[in-house]
């Protein structure tokens, strides 16, 4: 209640209340008479007399609070500056979404601390080329991806995982094809009706900051949403996949002057929520 205030009697009491309901506001307050007025996108009233008697009907309880989404952001690519990168899309996730971010940075090619939280996750993003993981940490992710974890990928020209060749086979549905020479800087436009898809809300103004990389699907199961124009041919440079229960979008954007676009964080934060929750979300009100 932002405003309580005594009244001479017989014991009349003014009561505020733009923000809480009727009950709430009067459940403490029972056999008091009240003249009440509250906007009518509050709680629908006109201002006049009640009397209040307990037990009438339950005290409306406050909302609770959603629990926010746990993501877990895998950083291994030096190259691209994947660490300032992520951490970049960290603080933009988190001011603007009900995400809890945990990172899982590696130290070097062999060692990524930080993977004792990912089977708590909704999401992995993984950012990687020629992560040499193995033993406990290879089998944390294999372990996450056999439980039908999603997965948030940037990939580039070399493989995500030394000691898993297979995985962009197996999880992205695409076996690595080859560069585009002279494709830096080529225009991202939706690809041929995935205009409307939630993850493409408002994303626009890409450029592909690096060349281009060719992906070959593996299983007819790839959905297409972002492509570019390289001199000679358009490709795809972000698709999805919905298999086995698991969710995945993947894109070969990333270069560091990708993540000075808002559009960049956009589209992975679409990607995030959607991949993690399989449902379009806003961010806070």
């Amino acid at each position: 209640m932002s405003q309580l205030q005594s009244v001479p009697p017989p014991s009349w009491w003014l009561i505020d209340f733009p923000r809480y309901g009727l009950e709430h506001a009067m459940s403490i307050l029972a056999d008091r008479r009240f003249f009440v007025h509250a906007p009518h996108n509050a709680v629908g009233l006109s201002p006049g007399m009640v009397t209040w008697q307990p037990g009438t009907a339950p005290a409306a309880p406050l909302p609770a609070k959603r629990a926010a989404r746990r993501l877990c952001l895998v950083s291994a690519c030096p190259s691209r500056q994947s660490d300032e990168s992520l951490a970049s899309l960290a603080s933009f996730l988190e001011q603007h979404y009900e995400v809890a971010c945990t990172k899982a940075f590696a130290r070097t090619r062999g060692d990524l601390p930080g993977l004792e939280e990912l089977s708590s996750c909704q999401c992995m993003v993984l950012f990687a080329q020629r992560l040499a993981i193995a033993g406990q940490q290879l089998e944390q992710v294999r372990e996450y991806f056999a439980a039908g974890g999603s997965v948030v990928a940037l990939i580039g020209p070399a493989a995500a995982l030394e000691n898993w060749p297979e995985w962009e086979a197996e999880i992205l549905g695409v076996q690595l094809a080859g560069r585009i020479p002279g494709s830096s800087g080529a225009l991202v436009e939706p690809a041929p009706f995935a205009e409307g898809h939630p993850i493409l809300r408002a994303v626009e103004g890409l450029t592909h900051g690096a060349s281009m990389t060719a992906w070959r699907e593996v299983d007819g199961q790839l959905t297409a949403l972002l492509t570019a124009g390289a001199p000679t041919r358009c490709e795809p440079v972000a698709w999805v996949r919905h298999h086995g229960g698991r969710r995945a979008f993947f894109t070969t954007l990333g270069h560091p002057a990708d993540f000075q676009k808002p559009a960049m964080l956009q589209l992975l934060a679409n990607a995030v929520l959607w991949a993690g929750e399989g449902e379009e979300m806003g961010g806070r009100q």
